[in-house]
């Protein structure tokens, strides 16, 4: 598919604004693309980070480390959702398989929307729910 110079344009401008991290990697799980507005939360640049394995990405050696597991599920052809917390960002992802033209698994394309703020409402509401079961009991134990 060719994408003429103006959707090109508005792409890149999509693309730059999008409120979610979009990424792809080759099937040796190595960052092929990425792009969108929260990773630049992150402290790295675009360019930076091409080329960069999993391991390098996440900072870690560790095979089950759920970001990298994740990934290799995707190339197994499993559509998967996790999350992470990096500087203090809560992240929700998913990831699956990406195809080539001929169907073929050619590496994983993946999603992370920074759920931050709903996880810090999430907690409030856990907190104020067992308060209130804790005075609850005081009430019953009168």
């Amino acid at each position: 598919m060719k994408i003429s110079r103006p959707l090109r344009g508005h792409l890149q401008t999509v693309l730059n604004q999008l409120p979610a991290i979009l990424w792809t990697t080759n099937r040796d799980l190595a960052i092929t693309f990425i792009a969108g507005k929260p990773f630049e939360s992150l402290g790295l640049t675009h360019d930076e980070v091409i080329g960069w394995t999993l391991a390098q990405f996440y900072k870690t050696d560790n095979p089950r480390f759920p970001g990298i597991v994740a990934h290799r599920r995707a190339l197994r052809g499993e559509f998967v959702d996790y999350d992470r917390v990096r500087r203090g960002i809560h992240f929700h992802s998913h990831v699956e398989p990406l195809q080539d033209a001929a169907g073929n698994i050619c590496g994983v394309i993946g999603i992370a929307f920074d759920i931050t703020k709903r996880a810090q409402r999430e907690r409030k509401l856990r907190k104020a729910l067992a308060q209130l079961k804790r005075k609850s009991k005081e009430t019953r134990t009168y």
